[in-house]
């Protein structure tokens, strides 16, 4: 059987991988890859593959993130319930 613990500790390294390829990916094309320059590459890529890696990884980044919530949805039903009831 799978331990939960490890199912939650391959959510967090997937996410933490597919955010830092997003946002590196993000900063190539904003800085180094202007959109007028596609023949440019950046590390031996070219700016058509930097946004596929952007996309997919951001893509990727949202699919892992529900997961993140679905599998925390207790903690956020009962954090929500708190901070309702001290409002009250």
């Amino acid at each position: 059987m799978i331990k939960l613990y490890r199912i939650n500790a391959v959510i967090i390294v997937a996410l933490a991988i597919a955010f830092i390829l997003c946002a590196y990916s993000g900063l190539v094309l904003f800085f180094a890859l202007q959109p007028s320059a596609d023949f440019i590459s950046h590390l031996g890529v070219s700016r058509f593959i930097w946004l596929k890696i952007h996309v997919w990884s951001g893509l990727a980044t949202v699919i892992l993130v529900f997961f993140h919530v679905i599998f925390h949805f207790n903690y956020v039903k009962n954090m929500s319930k708190m901070f309702r009831g001290r409002g009250q």
